[in-house]
């Protein structure tokens, strides 16, 4: 079963982008624009990497 883990939301956006570069080399991950900031999630599950290309999505 795969869950999309939701992180709280964080102001530094050069800060968030960077950490999901690195995390999406071996998760997707998720970035969403959110009042309070930018929400970063990963998704965790059985899901193997396809194409590093495709695993981020910006909501």
């Amino acid at each position: 079963m795969d869950a999309w883990v939701e992180f709280s939301p964080v102001k530094n956006r050069k800060m968030i982008f960077e950490l999901a570069e690195s995390l999406m080399r071996i998760r997707p991950v998720r970035l969403e624009s959110v009042p309070e900031g930018w929400k970063l999630s990963i998704l965790l599950g059985k899901e193997e990497k396809k194409d590093g290309g495709k695993m981020v999505q910006l909501v």
